[in-house]
């Protein structure tokens, strides 16, 4: 298995096992990135799920505005969901249950022929308060922790905002993939629930 690290100045080129954090200063930026990031995984043979801020339908027409889009939505190769059916606004992310969510998808799409699954999301809403930013520090970990066992690639935009208070939201949650300008976290001390994730082929749910 072989992994990217480091800065990318764009979403090509990445393997089926890659993560990156990807910030943004408009939506218009991450949507450009995110149809780069999923037209490699169908090329690469992934099923793809495009995340975003908006309707089904509007997320259907923003992503077919890459080639090959429309007809692998038709066929079941790309899916579309709104950030708050997976990300609930306002509420704190519970680590261990997002990955067996996402853990579980990857190995309906290994079921179903293709060679893994490919998600690009914005998760801004995720980290807008302190417990926010600090469960989803975590499961960003665990997450990558999978994907380093299972064919699972990821893009995380995030919109730089503050967090609490005093400010000082995150740029990056995880150390390794991200834009310029995105400041990864640093490790996190992970218990003994959290380091059986990766040895896990699937997780039921």
């Amino acid at each position: 298995m072989v992994r990217a690290s480091g800065t990318v100045d764009n979403a090509r080129g990445l393997g089926v096992h890659d993560h990156v954090c990807w910030s943004f200063d408009g939506g218009a930026e991450f949507r450009r990135h995110a149809r780069d990031f999923l037209a490699d995984g169908l090329t690469l043979g992934q099923r793809v799920c495009y995340v975003g801020d908006g309707s089904v339908e509007t997320l259907e027409a923003e992503l077919c505005e890459a080639k090959g889009m429309a007809g692998a939505l038709r066929r079941g190769a790309a899916s579309v969901m709104p950030v708050w059916g997976i990300y609930r606004e306002d509420t704190v992310i519970e680590p261990e249950a997002q990955v067996a969510r996402y853990a579980a998808a990857t190995e309906r799409a290994l079921a179903d022929g293709f060679a893994g699954l490919r998600v690009a999301a914005d998760v801004t809403s995720m980290v807008r308060r302190p417990a926010q930013l600090d469960a989803f520090a975590r499961y960003e970990h665990l997450i990558d922790r999978y994907m380093t066992a299972r064919p699972f690639a990821a893009l995380c935009g995030l919109q730089p905002r503050p967090v609490g208070p005093r400010g000082g939201g995150p740029t990056g949650v995880h150390a390794s993939q991200h834009s310029r300008g995105a400041t990864p976290f640093p490790a996190l001390r992970l218990g003994p629930t959290a380091r059986s994730l990766r040895k896990l082929p699937a997780i039921p749910i």
